[in-house]
């Protein structure tokens, strides 16, 4: 059995375990292989996780930004205290800006029909 770190300088993911099926059956090469295999691994994990992020963080800026329209129109503010408004509220209320922001747009669409 050899085992190898799946890490890089972002995470540690866990370990890549290599099993022979006779003693003594993962040699040199084998050794350098999973350390290769190990690495293109956590690099694959650390990307998957990063676009997975990445795409979350687009989604939650289009509703911030919706809603941050919405309380421009309403109140007749720019973005920056609209925005302020919202980070405001999320702090009082304990809830991530963009939970905030989501009820909003709720309110907006239902109070709209």
């Amino acid at each position: 059995m050899a085992c190898f770190p799946l890490y890089t300088h972002i995470h540690a993911w866990g370990a890549l375990l290599l099993l022979a099926d006779q003693p003594g059956g993962l040699d040199a090469a084998a050794e350098d292989a999973g350390e290769i295999l190990a690495t293109h691994t956590a690099l694959t994990l650390d990307a998957v996780h990063h676009d997975r992020h990445y795409r979350s963080a687009l989604g939650s800026r289009d509703i911030i930004g919706q809603a941050k329209g919405v309380l421009m129109e309403r109140f007749d503010i720019d973005a920056v205290a609209a925005f302020a408004l919202l980070t405001r509220l999320s702090e009082e209320s304990h809830r991530p800006v963009v939970v905030v922001a989501e009820e909003l747009l709720e309110t907006k669409t239902s109070t709209d029909r």
